[in-house]
């Protein structure tokens, strides 16, 4: 896949391209030292991943969804099946950071989502392991396992708690 309109800035370049998941454009941002042929393979990868890569985001997503709805006491959007959950995100930029490994592909996702409009939603992916979900955080690719483990917020390692009864049994259902 590949980016477009891509140019400098103060931060690193930036470009677009699409993420086909979504049906949509999305922003890239890319430190100075990412080349383009890097860059463009988390592009591809972004583009190409797994049914078991996206029903786990789609499992932390509803964690995530469940969670802060049960904390600050709004409703969950109307939900019938798992990825349902994709209706409610809207991905922006895809954040390519200087990967310490080019043999690895390694980015992160800033997402908009209807639930957490002030934080909005990212996730982290190296290769073809999800390392975070939660709130936008700058969660990069490249930290140890366990910093990602140890994120009270990461709904990837079933970090939540849902004290409603009924919230926490409709996430249930979605989740089976």
């Amino acid at each position: 896949m590949r980016i477009n309109n891509v140019s400098s800035n103060e931060y690193g370049m930036e470009g677009t391209t699409r993420f086909d998941m979504f049906d949509r454009e999305i922003q890239v941002m890319m430190d100075d030292a990412v080349n383009i042929v890097y860059a463009e393979k988390c592009v591809e990868h972004l583009n190409s991943l797994s049914y078991d890569t996206v029903e786990l985001l789609c499992e932390a997503a509803l964690k995530y969804c469940f969670e802060f709805s049960d904390d600050v006491g709004i409703g969950i959007p109307e939900l019938n099946e798992k990825r349902d959950i994709l209706k409610y995100i809207y991905p922006k930029i895809l954040i390519i950071d200087e990967p310490e490994d080019e043999l690895k592909i390694g980015y992160h996702m800033e997402c908009d989502c209807e639930w957490e409009i002030e934080h909005g939603l990212e996730f982290t992916i190296l290769n073809d392991k999800v390392l975070y979900l939660g709130d936008f955080n700058d969660e990069g690719p490249w930290q140890a396992l366990e910093h990602y483990k140890e994120i009270s917020w990461n709904h990837i390692y079933d970090n939540y708690d849902i004290f409603d009864e009924e919230l926490r049994n409709k996430l249930f259902n979605l989740l089976q």
